[in-house]
C-alpha cells in the first residue's frame, strides 16, 4: 500500500485525527534514531486533523522528549495549508509549534494572493513549492508565480524548497530562478532507513483501517 493508499483509508474511516498523531508519533520515534546533529527532522502532519493544539499534541511532545532530539532539530510540514480554509486555526497551529521551541514549514505552495498573504502573515522557517512549480518552471506565468513567492520568502527570511524536481532542466530553471534548495527523483530515489518494526507497525494499521472500513461498508443486496 501507497502511503495515500492509508491516508485515504483514514480519511474514509474518520480516523485522520488519530492517524495523524500515530504517524507523528513513529516519524518522530524512528526519526530520532537516524538523526544526525546538524541536521533537520522533517514531519508531516494535517493540521485540520489537530482540533486543539495544547491538547492533541501534547503526545507529539512526549515522543520527541523520549529521544535525543530537541525541539530545535524537528520541523512540522503543514501538509494542504493552502487549501484550508479556518485560517485561524492554522496559524494557532503554527503558534503552538513556535512556541515549543519546533520549526515550522508549510507544504504545497502554489502562489496567488491568499499564498503570498499566509507567506507574509505566518512567516514559516521553509515553504515547500507546489510540485507543478517544479514540473512547468519553464512556462512564463509559472516562472512569474515563482518569482513572487520567491520575492515574499527573501523578504521575510523564509527558506523556499522546490520538491518533486524531476529532470536536470527543472533544477537548472530553479536554481537561476534563485531557489537553492531542492528534492525529487532527479536527485535521487527515496530510500528510507526504515527499520523492520517501522514497516509492521504501518502494515498493522492499515488492516486495522481495511478492517474498519469492511466492517462499516454498506452492501447493495
Amino acid at each position: 500500500h501507497t502511503g495515500r493508499d492509508i491516508v485515504e483509508a483514514a480519511l474514509v474511516r474518520g480516523r485522520i485525527h488519530s492517524f495523524d498523531a500515530y504517524a507523528r508519533r513513529l516519524a518522530i520515534r524512528e526519526g530520532g534514531l537516524q538523526h544526525e546533529p546538524g541536521t533537520w527532522l522533517f514531519v508531516n502532519c494535517f493540521p485540520a486533523s489537530i482540533r486543539d493544539p495544547e491538547c492533541c499534541l501534547r503526545s507529539t511532545l512526549e515522543a520527541v522528549g523520549r529521544t535525543s532530539l530537541r525541539p530545535s532539530d524537528v520541523v512540522f510540514e503543514l501538509v494542504d495549508a493552502d487549501a484550508m480554509s479556518d485560517y485561524a486555526h492554522l496559524r494557532a497551529v503554527c503558534d503552538y509549534y513556535r512556541r515549543e521551541g519546533f520549526g515550522v514549514a508549510l507544504d504545497d505552495v502554489a502562489g496567488g494572493p491568499e499564498s503570498l498573504s499566509r507567506i507574509a502573515d505566518l512567516a514559516p522557517h521553509f515553504i515547500k513549492l507546489h510540485k507543478r512549480l517544479a514540473q512547468s518552471a519553464t512556462e512564463p506565468a509559472i516562472a512569474d508565480a515563482t518569482g513572487q513567492i520567491l520575492e515574499v520568502a527573501r523578504e521575510h527570511r523564509v527558506a523556499v524548497i522546490a520538491k518533486d524536481v524531476e529532470t536536470a532542466d527543472e533544477a537548472s530553471v530553479l536554481l537561476a530562478a534563485g531557489v537553492s534548495l531542492m528534492q525529487g527523483r532527479h536527485f535521487g530515489r527515496p530510500a528510507p532507513q526504515m527499520r523492520s518494526n517501522t514497516g509492521a507497525a504501518l502494515a498493522r494499521l492499515m488492516e486495522q483501517l481495511e478492517g474498519h472500513l469492511e466492517a462499516e461498508t454498506p452492501r447493495l443486496v
